[in-house]
């Protein structure tokens, strides 16, 4: 008689996984909804909403200037800043449309609203299902199979990574990772132009898509000046933006947001005697040159296309202060790796899921409020049970903080190092499809995300 082994949620050998395992991503996916609003995406939304009305009043180009000076009720005193190229604001502004009318007819603001404040919420479950279809499709160019598809998008939509930089203290970046996402699927197809043009979007909606989209188009493109040409190009709606709104833009009292991110990524250094040579200065042009200088023929491998978002990214999360919702930018990587061929068994799973983890709790021991009163308090949880203190998760990431927060760092750092160079294509091998190890793993994975989720939510409603 044959012996049956007991599989978990669907995670057997040769099968991805099932129903069951989806529905309990699923389920933790929609209490984060439900309990955590990070404020950000308010801000964006009040800014968004504040295009309708400048449009109404026949002043597109007083957009910023007058964002900055906004009420957003109970949240924060006022808005402060409108950080954000243009074309941000856009999909927010037709988004929230219907909860701009709804305040316009009741003279309410979103903030005193639990719907109103879930639906401006679920604005980036858009981006999110778009990222999964592009990765489905990705799957279906490569000529993988269903099972294979299945993994990916699961690895995907249960990273902690997603959980941590999108449903829990989410904002703008999963639209980042839905553009990359598409267009790696052009240049994996060779689409050239819909390649620069998919990667423009995503360097509109931050800059953070340069990190990526340099490094592939050097292992194709070994000719400056071609290089230089796709960068420029990639810029354009970016550019067009700052200059379209420059006189604008100087009027408010930050500028523009890159000085900021200049500034967070170059915290990092070595310090040599008298000299301070910031690590993206050295993380980032060694990965171009490694990139450029790899044969011709190795750069058209898709294994080498995955690996380089991964490096990208990596050399970005190794060389600066990152916020927590920059982390969903990572989630892809392990189902691209997956998909690709590049690494297919239960130690991509497991280094996924540990680096997701680690990243996960150094957030909350660096900027614990965020998983209290900071996001939770303006939820629907938020409006049925307010509380303005401190909550019981806060009080106790406070007494360990010190001690924890460098190690969580050192320990976040040696991961995502570990992962980048041991899926590094040089030496990683195709295999055929998940192996047994990835059943385990995936089930600790969604166990590490339960309590990743859970534990802020009772810790707010203990007090």
């Amino acid at each position: 008689m044959k012996r049956r082994t007991f599989e978990p949620l669907g995670f057997a050998r040769n099968r991805a996984p099932g129903t069951a395992a989806w529905a309990l991503a699923a389920a933790l996916m929609l209490l984060c909804l439900l309990c955590y609003n990070y404020t950000d995406i308010q801000l964006i939304a009040r800014h968004a909403m504040n295009l309708w009305d400048v449009l109404g009043r026949g002043e597109p180009l007083t957009f910023y200037h007058t964002g900055t000076q906004l009420s957003i009720g109970q949240s924060v005193q006022h808005t402060g800043e409108v950080p954000y190229d243009i074309w941000v604001y856009l999909p927010f502004a037709v988004w929230d449309l219907p909860v701009y009318i709804w305040e316009k007819i009741t003279g309410l603001t979103f903030e005193t609203n639990a719907l109103a404040l879930l639906w401006i919420r679920s604005c980036t479950l858009v981006p999110f299902a778009g990222a999964l279809w592009a990765l489905d499709g990705i799957g279906r160019d490569l000529g993988q199979g269903e099972e294979r598809r299945g993994w990916a998008g699961f690895l995907f939509a249960s990273s902690l990574f997603v959980f941590n930089g999108m449903f829990c203290v989410g904002q703008i970046d999963i639209f980042n990772t839905f553009f990359t996402l598409m267009g790696l699927r052009a240049y994996l197809a060779r689409r050239h132009r819909a390649f620069v043009a998919w990667f423009a979007l995503a360097v509109t909606f931050k800059t953070f898509g340069l990190f990526v989209f340099l490094p592939l188009v050097l292992l194709r493109e070994k000719r400056v000046w071609a290089v230089a040409r796709d960068v420029a190009l990639a810029c354009v709606l970016t550019a067009a933006s700052k200059l379209l709104f420059l006189a604008d833009k100087l009027q408010t009292p930050t500028g523009f947001d890159e000085n900021r991110f200049l500034a967070g990524a170059l915290s990092r250094a070595l310090e040599l005697g008298d000299t301070r040579l910031p690590l993206l200065a050295l993380f980032v042009p060694a990965l171009w040159v490694f990139c450029w200088l790899l044969p011709w023929q190795r750069g058209q491998d898709p294994r080498w296309a995955a690996w380089a978002c991964l490096a990208g990214y990596a050399s970005l999360f190794l060389s600066a202060n990152v916020c927590p919702y920059w982390e969903v930018l990572l989630a892809p990587c392990a189902a691209l790796l997956w998909l690709t061929g590049a690494g297919a068994d239960g130690r991509l799973v497991a280094l996924d899921t540990l680096c997701g983890a680690a990243f996960f709790g150094r957030s909350v021991l660096n900027l614990a409020r965020l998983y209290g009163t900071g996001t939770i308090r303006w939820s629907v949880l938020g409006a049925l049970v307010p509380r303005e203190e401190n909550t019981l998760l806060e009080r106790a990431v406070q007494a360990v903080r010190d001690p924890l927060l460098p190690l969580a760092e050192a320990v976040c750092f040696v991961l995502l190092a570990a992962m980048t160079i041991r899926f590094l294509p040089l030496w990683a091998k195709e295999t055929d499809g998940p192996q047994a190890a990835c059943r385990e793993w995936l089930w600790l994975r969604l166990a590490a995300l339960a309590a990743f989720v859970l534990v802020p939510v009772a810790a707010y409603l203990i007090g």
